[in-house]
């Protein structure tokens, strides 16, 4: 998948298809990655680096903590197994869980999204 965050484009959260709006679905890379030790490593490394602390939200001079480490360029199954973009902290974002559904899901839903333990989709 490319870079492109449009909320017309395809998103890599879940392990099933989920219908978003009328005519958007979510397809998944599989879920053995988020809980591989690499990645948790990875994550608690990341998040380290940023202090905890949501990108996005300390830009505009908010302190909110991230729940996220999310990928710039989308996970998929087809470069899951790059080492740069599956783990290189220069695709890797701190996110709070507000600014994480924005990317996915644009300012419009109105509505808020998490992954849950079990990885599903789930609106809170």
């Amino acid at each position: 998948m490319s870079r492109n965050h449009s909320s017309q484009s395809r998103r890599t959260i879940s392990s099933e298809v989920v219908l978003l709006r009328e005519g958007e679905i979510m397809r998944s890379i599989d879920n053995e990655f988020y809980r591989s030790q690499a990645w948790e490593q990875t994550r608690r490394a990341y998040m380290k680096s940023q202090s905890g602390l949501c990108e996005r939200c300390k830009a505009r001079g908010r302190f909110e903590p991230a729940r996220i480490v999310h990928h710039k360029i989308y996970l998929t199954p087809e470069n899951q197994n790059d080492p740069d973009i599956a783990y290189g902290f220069d695709n890797l974002e701190a996110l709070c869980q507000d600014c994480h559904n924005k990317e996915h899901f644009g300012d419009e839903t109105g509505r808020r999204y998490e992954v849950g333990r079990d990885g599903k989709l789930k609106i809170i």
